[in-house]
């Protein structure tokens, strides 16, 4: 398990689960990023095929985020592998479907849910 100022990462088998921790509000933009290019960086770091990320301590982000999830999918697609999202707030699933992301990824209720699309669901 690897821990950051905005992230838990914990491998399951082949997929990794990148639970985000909190949006770093105070932190400067330059910070934000470099902390949000770790995500990419961690799952290049370790074995695995497949990605999901938990949005469950995370009411809202912004496009820095979502930049970071399309560097993390682009790392996932090399490995075959498929990504899923989940615990969305209502806000957060709005901030992903106004760029079309939610045709991206699967959005899942649960950790659990989530884990089962990506291990059994069809690349995307």
């Amino acid at each position: 398990m690897t821990t950051s100022e905005l992230y838990l990462s914990q491998l399951e088998g082949e997929v990794l689960i990148l639970t985000l921790q909190n949006e770093a509000k105070c932190m400067p933009d330059s910070a934000v990023i470099s902390e949000r290019q770790l995500l990419r960086a961690e799952y290049l770091r370790v074995a695995a095929t497949h990605a999901v990320v938990d949005f469950n301590h995370l009411g809202y982000f912004t496009s820095t985020l979502l930049e970071a999830l399309l560097q993390l999918w682009k790392a996932v697609k090399t490995r075959n592998g498929r990504m899923a999202l989940c615990n969305l707030s209502p806000v957060g699933r709005e901030i992903i479907a106004v760029p079309h992301f939610d045709h991206l990824w699967p959005i899942c209720d649960t950790r659990e849910q989530a884990v089962h699309e990506v291990l059994t669901g069809s690349p995307r």
